[in-house]
């Protein structure tokens, strides 16, 4: 947590997709989440960063082949990845999320989705 927020790391390299999530997410509640949104990351900034959610697109070149296969360290970060390869709105595998980029286009999702990952990561 960043000063009593939830720090999350969205992760993908559209750039309007990238603004337009992150403009969700920050419409989600009281303002208790911080939004890192980056269109890459290296696996300094990644592992120092101590994310309490990391939401990433699945094509990320970063995501397939250092982040989901936990060669780069999340710490206790809850991982919810996103993309148009996922044909269910919403699942969770072991404490892992897998979310289609059409259920985060509304923004009601995406904050019950935060929402429930918070709850995991507690």
């Amino acid at each position: 947590m960043i000063k009593n927020k939830i720090n999350i790391l969205l992760l993908d390299d559209n750039n309007v997709r990238l603004n337009r999530t992150s403009s969700l997410i920050n419409g989600c509640g009281d303002g208790s989440y911080y939004v890192d949104p980056q269109m890459s990351i290296d696996q300094k900034t990644y592992e120092s960063n101590n994310y309490d959610i990391v939401l990433a697109h699945y094509s990320n070149k970063e995501v397939y082949e250092s982040i989901e296969d936990n060669d780069w360290d999340s710490g206790d970060a809850v991982m919810i990845f996103f993309g148009g390869v996922f044909s269910l709105d919403k699942k969770e595998e072991d404490g892992d999320w897998f979310v289609s980029a059409s259920f985060l286009q509304n923004g009601e999702n995406i904050c019950k989705l935060l929402k429930e990952a918070y709850e995991q990561w507690l």
